[in-house]
């Protein structure tokens, strides 16, 4: 009898398509939903180095400069950051809390002036690599204790690949980067 249940068990698992998935096993094993948050911060990261921080900058408004003891000022009209909480929070949702505050405080590329976010003119286009964050491939190279250590390929708009180790942590439930990468 319990040869003839174990029998059919199986046929019924090969019936519905269940299979047995041997990764599920494997200690640096991360799932469907974690690979996607990470992907989203991988991602993230390429906005904030491309198109604010790093290669460009949000895109501003011109012929209405603001000139301070700071420098001048234009400000900006973008659709994904329009406030300097707007930035925080890009910032801060995509990287630990020291390396957001680190980011946040080293650079003055952006003010808030009469609570509208401005960008410092001073800064002009950068030099730095060009990079197609739309398409990385995200290696896992280990996973321990709410630390992922990842090979992200990012291809260059001009051709090669550049590798970058990353790594990522859990905070307070949250997955984080723990540097900017570029």
């Amino acid at each position: 009898m319990k040869k003839i249940i174990a029998a059919a068990i199986c046929i019924a698992l090969l019936l519905t398509g269940c299979s047995f998935k041997p990764d599920a096993l494997d200690a640096n094993y991360v799932g469907e939903g974690q690979m996607t948050v990470l992907r989203y911060l991988i991602k993230s990261n390429g906005f904030l180095v491309e198109d604010v921080f790093v290669e460009s900058h949000l895109p501003t408004e011109s012929g209405k400069d603001i000139t301070n003891e700071n420098g001048t000022f234009s400000p900006v009209v973008s659709d994904q950051i329009g406030t300097y909480a707007d930035l925080v929070t890009a910032v801060e949702s995509t990287y630990t809390k020291e390396t957001a505050e680190k980011i946040l405080s080293q650079s003055d590329r952006y003010a808030e002036i009469d609570g509208k976010l401005y960008f410092n003119t001073k800064y002009a286009e950068s030099d730095a690599e060009d990079y197609d964050w739309d398409k990385t491939d995200i290696k896992v190279i280990s996973v321990a204790d709410g630390t992922y250590e990842l090979e992200v390929s990012v291809k260059k708009v001009h051709g090669l690949n550049q590798k970058f180790t990353v790594k990522a942590v859990t905070v307070d439930g949250d997955i984080r980067l723990e540097d900017m990468f570029y």
